[in-house]
């Protein structure tokens, strides 16, 4: 695996776990969508190897607007994990 990719997801873990982490432009170009998402999948890989479970997937940018805005020319997606799902008519606090 390309050593940029796992530092990249690591620094993403650790965010998880302690707060927001810096851009990651020393490892990836904000328009590098194919790296961006290898990287995503290196931290879904890890998170199942961790035990946590796919519930579905989340997709973002659908707007053309936005995405004019952001600079790209599709909508982006990830994994939902089963342990960040709300419940049916649950109350989400924010």
């Amino acid at each position: 695996m390309n050593k940029s990719i796992e530092e990249a997801a690591e620094l993403l873990r650790n965010a998880y776990i302690s707060g927001p982490v810096n851009p990651l432009r020393q490892f990836v170009e904000p328009t590098d969508a194919d790296l961006a998402y290898k990287i995503q999948n290196t931290n879904t890989e890890y998170w199942i190897s961790e035990g946590r479970e796919i519930a579905g997937w989340k997709i973002g940018l659908t707007a053309k607007a936005v995405q004019r805005q952001l600079g790209v020319n599709q909508p982006d997606f990830g994994v939902l994990f089963s342990d960040m799902a709300v419940p049916t008519q649950s109350i989400f606090q924010m």
